[in-house]
């Protein structure tokens, strides 16, 4: 998304931010900030003061202008400078901007307002023709290659364990778009990205040991049990 003037409904003119700029569009009529398109386009930032009254007048006895013999075009090629003022370039611009000081209908005008390479001087209203030279390609049977992925080294990293908690792990099972950001040669690295992943669980309030039995739970044998016995 960049910043460029457009024509509104009501006939003026407005700096906007969006991606919808046409692709012939410049640097000339395109910045990175609003400053910058206030700076080249000032009507496009004029703040409007609200009026003391309605503007609102009777209505004229005949209309007061007839439309013209040619529609008005939406957009007009012309020459102007680009972004650092070095040259010349042409580009179709909004009929308000190509009616503007800073747009040119030749290349002459435009390098005469601002700087061009060499001085020369071109006062032709068309825009510049591209020669299109064809090529001829010719379509070569491709053999498949078979490669094999270079073993991933063992790496530390944080992985989420079947309970829902974060652990850091050591091994190369990583998947291969995993980067710097998360995989370390050490277990202190990957536990200072991800403290969560290293913390210990802190023990039980209460023993977890059970209370004795009321009685035993067993009687002793009349002999001891041997350790091992011979037999064949």
């Amino acid at each position: 998304p960049m910043w460029y003037p457009i024509e509104t409904d009501g006939g003026s003119t407005s700096c906007v931010r969006d991606s919808s700029y046409p692709p012939s569009y410049t640097s000339g009529v395109l910045f990175e900030t609003r400053e910058g398109c206030c700076g080249a386009f000032p009507a496009a930032c004029v703040t409007r003061a609200p009026t003391a009254q309605p503007t609102t007048a009777l209505p004229t006895a005949r209309p007061t202008g007839f439309p013209t013999e040619q529609p008005t075009p939406d957009t007009a090629g012309r020459w102007i400078a680009n972004e650092d003022g070095s040259d010349c370039v042409y580009t179709d611009l909004p009929w308000n901007m190509a009616t503007s000081g800073l747009a040119h209908e030749t290349r002459d005008g435009c390098c005469a307002a601002n700087s061009c390479p060499g001085g020369d001087a071109d006062t032709t209203t068309e825009a510049p023709i591209t020669t299109e030279v064809p090529i001829t390609t010719t379509t070569a049977t491709e053999i498949p290659v078979t490669t094999t992925a270079a073993e991933q080294p063992p790496m530390w990293y944080p992985i989420e364990t079947d309970g829902g908690s974060t652990s850091c792990v050591r091994d190369s099972s990583y998947p291969p778009s995993y980067t710097s950001g998360v995989l370390f040669e050490t277990r202190e690295g990957c536990c200072g990205a991800f403290p969560a992943a290293c913390v210990t669980r802190a023990p039980t309030a209460q023993p977890t040991t059970a209370l004795p039995t009321a009685r035993p739970t067993g009687f002793p044998t009349e002999q001891p049990t041997p350790d091992t016995a011979g037999r064949w």
